[in-house]
């Protein structure tokens, strides 16, 4: 099964060059919703691999859009990735206690955006006949995930 993201933002602009980035990316499915209640409504039928959502938006942003999906136990396991404006960690401290997976300062560049890809779709699978190379490759992105996290967690900026 291919993954499917679902990209949650009002600006078109963001929709667009995410869509772009995922598809560079390998990930053959994306679909949009441009609100809060387009992302709730979406969910109603489809099941996404991933939810890339943004926080400021008219209506119920994306702070409530999780809240929801994190509480409705169909929903709970579908991962959430914040990707937004919104810098500190006042917000990736928020984002984590409503139940997200990571958070993804904007601007972002196609690294930042792989790395997320990667840890949260595990799309690094470790095969028997390639195990040292595979785990050093996790093991480089995983310490490169947490120290962009713990940077984001302190205020500074990570390495992009």
């Amino acid at each position: 099964m291919s993954d499917r993201i679902l990209i949650v933002d009002d600006d078109e602009n963001i929709r667009i060059l995410l869509s772009r980035l995922l598809t560079l990316e390998g990930i053959e499915h994306v679909d949009i919703a441009s609100s809060g209640l387009e992302a709730i409504d979406y969910l109603v039928t489809m099941r996404p691999s991933l939810i890339l959502l943004d926080v400021t938006m008219p209506g119920m942003d994306g702070w409530l859009v999780c809240e929801i999906i994190n509480n409705v136990k169909r929903w709970k396991s579908i991962p959430i990735v914040f990707q937004t404006a919104l810098q500190g960690a006042e917000n990736i401290k928020r984002a984590v206690e409503l139940g997200a997976h990571s958070y993804l300062e904007k601007p972002y560049t196609r690294e930042s955006v792989r790395l997320v890809l990667d840890a949260i779709l595990n799309r690094n699978r470790v095969t028997d006949q390639s195990v040292g190379q595979d785990l050093q490759m996790i093991l480089r992105d995983l310490g490169e995930a947490a120290e962009h996290t713990l940077n984001l967690m302190a205020g500074g900026h990570a390495k992009t």
